[in-house]
């Protein structure tokens, strides 16, 4: 199960629940706008990252602050789509750290 990115490749889907990373197999990175997802409620992560894959971007899911930060270290991100109540911090504060 996955994604097809431009030019064919398939970008795996990961469990739901879990930091996220959109990576191509060997490692290859996905022709695609990438967006960080934020949010710690299951079933909105899950509705949200659907429509946004189908729509063609790669997305990374975080289920709160401090794997937002840790995800932001290892990818820039063309968008990040922020829950402002999230169960470690304060999700404004979160964005002003992430600008």
């Amino acid at each position: 199960v996955g994604h097809r990115a431009r030019g064919g490749a398939r970008i795996p889907h990961a469990r739901v629940g879990e930091p996220t990373l959109a990576r191509l197999p060997g490692g290859g990175q996905p022709d695609l706008m990438r967006v960080l997802l934020v949010e710690d409620d299951p079933v909105l992560v899950e509705s949200v990252a659907a429509h946004l894959r189908s729509a063609g971007f790669a997305v990374d899911e975080a289920r709160d602050a401090a794997s937002a930060r840790a995800l932001s270290g290892m990818n820039p991100y063309d968008v990040v789509v922020l829950d402002l109540q999230l169960p470690d911090g304060d999700g404004m504060e979160l964005c002003r750290r992430l600008r």
